[in-house]
């Protein structure tokens, strides 16, 4: 049994891994395509932080992890994406030999910090506890129900942040009759929906035909909000059209996944203009 850097003939054997101590882990299934797309052919995966425990040629345990100074604190972090283990070889130890392994790659590497976070950009999808097979798109951390949770600790890791994710059932859910009512209420007194999109605008375009079927005059209307004269421009299309407007529901927002110091100009800009 030895730890080595993993090389592509490996994939297969990761896959295994994937489908079985993954979905345990709470991972969401892939086939080669999706594993593919996800970690092994993504633009931060490094050969030079990525590990397998290797018994007779055949790889029965997995690490990787990734580093880059376009990432958050990315000067001093490296960032561990997973770990997966046989059932057979699940122990503390292989557990912190492939820790150990990837630690000292990024130490290497010339980081100083080894962290599990969301900021890190390989983002591995997870199937949400007590739902019929439903995703969340990126898994930043360790659930505090696995073994590997402890055994992270007793390595000397420890706790930054807790996430909870949150799940609602809208397969029963009835419109509301006092919408309904509202809805009647606004077609009889003439009142005309415009509905703003840019990025989205075909969800715009979607939700106004919804209201158009059930009686109320809808329109979609596009604009770029971070642009002042597209702005201009729809307002006065608007006010051409329609005349005036009675309400104005706000509610238009982008956001930055990150760290302030690592915004860039342009991202700077963008939220702020469009927020």
């Amino acid at each position: 049994m030895q730890i080595r850097h993993y090389i592509p003939s490996d994939a297969p054997a990761v896959l295994q891994l994937w489908d079985t101590a993954g979905v345990r882990a709470g991972y969401a299934p892939q086939d080669e395509a999706g594993l593919r797309a996800l970690l092994l052919a993504h633009s931060d995966f490094s050969a030079a932080h990525t590990f397998v425990l290797d018994v007779d040629g055949q790889a029965q345990g997995f690490i990787n992890g990734c580093t880059g100074a376009h990432l958050a604190q990315g000067a001093v972090r490296g960032y561990v994406s997973c770990l997966l283990l046989s059932e057979a070889l699940d122990t503390d130890e292989n557990a912190r030999v492939l820790l150990t392994a990837l630690e000292d790659s990024f130490r290497q590497a010339g980081k100083s910090v080894s962290a599990v976070t969301f900021f890190n950009p390989i983002r591995l999808p997870w199937i949400i506890p007590g739902t019929p097979g439903h995703q969340h798109n990126n898994m930043p951390g360790v659930p505090r129900d696995l073994p590997l949770y402890g055994r992270m600790l007793r390595c000397g890791y420890r706790e930054a942040a807790t996430e909870m994710a949150m799940y609602l059932d809208l397969s029963a859910y009835a419109y509301p009759p006092a919408m309904a009512e509202k809805e009647r209420a606004m077609a009889q007194e003439g009142y005309t929906v415009l509905l703003h999109g840019h990025e989205g605008f075909a969800r715009a375009q979607a939700l106004a035909q919804q209201l158009c079927a059930q009686g109320l005059d809808a329109h979609a209307c596009r604009c770029d909000l971070a642009d002042s004269a597209d702005c201009a421009r729809m307002c006065g299309e608007i006010l051409a059209l329609h005349h005036r407007v009675d309400a104005l529901v706000l509610c238009a927002g982008v956001s930055y996944t990150g760290l302030l110091c690592d915004m860039t100009d342009a991202q700077w800009h963008r939220v702020m203009e469009v927020n």
